[in-house]
């Protein structure tokens, strides 16, 4: 049921903002979603009132803080510029990036009380949990970027049918989520796992082989873009089954580790397939602007389908408990 909420939201944003955008202008995005804040406010502060676990007081290691925020901060900021940087100068930020994340990592391991505790991923079954889960999530949100760029810059659809064609996915896994729980619940992870896996890579194989200039793609991207949705509220499942396996003191650091992998994982799927496509397009050798950035949409779902392989892979190493 959580996952409906994490994965459905963002993919009922497009339909939105894509209507929003074609009949009012991007600034009423910013306006539309003031109610929704204030709503959340009001509600935090009237109803979540209860402590469900001990409240504790830990320190917090300024120099730990300092390396996550430089770390992945540099990570991000890597790679939603590797199109723009030099070889040398990306080179360097994404070395420096892992030292800085190497060192955050290795400070947890000698503190007494860890900002977040890397040892959970010691534990086999969450570990491979968590690779799916950044993949499926760096997958996913590169994808709900990369396909409106390429309906509205090669098909020359508006941002209104953009939205109504991703709007299935949505559908999709709100339907999806639940059976894929009950599945997890009385079969295991692994018959959620691998069949999601499997749909993914195929999902990537399709749209690369049947993406091109005409309009007739439009009815096939969103059965495809469907059928990956289906694979994203399996990987979904990743995060209890992840959790399951650790040991109960380091469910929180679990817990903040997938919100930690998240966001991170997602803004760099965006700003990797944005840049994949701009090299496509500088290399490409078609005479018009459409055709160029059809290119760089084929060498982005070339590198999905790559990753996708990477996903199957450690679905083959799911075990049910």
């Amino acid at each position: 049921n959580l996952s409906i909420v994490i994965a459905v939201a963002p993919a009922i944003g497009p339909t939105l903002s894509g209507f929003i955008v074609d009949h009012y202008g991007w600034r009423y995005l910013f306006i539309f979603t003031m109610p929704f804040f204030i709503a959340a406010i009001v509600i935090v502060a009237t109803v979540l009132k209860v402590n469900i676990i001990p409240t504790t007081k830990p320190r917090i290691d300024g120099l730990s803080a300092l390396l996550a925020m430089t770390g992945f901060g540099s990570l991000v900021f890597a790679g939603s510029q590797f199109s723009r940087l030099t070889l040398p100068q990306f080179g360097g930020l994404f070395v420096a990036a892992i030292w800085l994340i190497a060192w955050f990592c290795r400070r947890q391991l000698s503190l007494q009380e860890p900002l977040l505790d890397v040892r959970a991923f010691m534990y086999p079954q969450y570990r491979y949990a968590m690779i799916i889960l950044a993949l499926a999530f760096f997958l996913f949100l590169g994808l709900e970027l990369l396909l409106p760029m390429y309906m509205q810059q090669v098909l020359l659809l508006s941002g209104t049918v953009t939205g109504l064609v991703l709007l299935p996915a949505s559908i999709v896994e709100a339907v999806c989520a639940p059976l894929f729980g009950w599945v997890l619940d009385r079969k295991g992870a692994r018959y959620v796992m691998l069949p999601g896996a499997i749909i993914m890579a195929a999902s990537f194989l399709a749209l690369y082989a049947s993406l091109d200039a005409s309009g007739n793609t439009v009815v096939r991207l969103s059965v495809f873009f469907a059928c990956f949705a289906i694979a994203i509220a399996s990987a979904m499942t990743c995060e209890t089954h992840g959790l399951n396996a650790l040991p109960k003191h380091l469910n929180p650091h679990g817990t903040a580790i997938i919100s930690t992998i998240n966001p991170i994982a997602g803004a760099l799927g965006a700003a990797f397939f944005v840049g994949v496509t701009g090299v496509g397009e500088r290399f490409s050798t078609q005479a018009t602007a459409p055709l160029r950035m059809l290119d760089g949409v084929h060498l982005a779902c070339v590198c999905g389908v790559v990753l996708t392989i990477v996903v199957l892979f450690f679905a083959t190493r799911i075990r049910n408990r």
